[in-house]
């Protein structure tokens, strides 16, 4: 059964907590973590919230530097 938006957005804020220990991680290390905590969120979003979820994630991965994104602020 999907997850509340704001029980998803509760676990994005949890794993945007945890991105300054992911980057400790050696850096072949970092995607595979972020993605085993990621991809459980995004599994539980459903279809309604599947796109907010993946946007907010990206914006993790975009702000933690381990994506390319331009200048402009990640949208939430």
């Amino acid at each position: 059964m999907p997850q509340s938006l704001e029980k998803l957005d509760a676990r994005i804020a949890a794993l945007r907590e945890q991105m300054t220990e992911i980057l400790t991680f050696d850096e072949k290390d970092q995607m595979d973590a972020f993605a085993g905590i990621a991809d459980e969120i995004l599994e539980d979003a459903g279809i309604e919230h599947r796109e907010h979820v993946w946007t907010a994630l990206q914006c993790l991965l975009r702000d933690a530097g381990l994506i390319p994104g331009d200048d402009e602020p990640c949208g939430e």
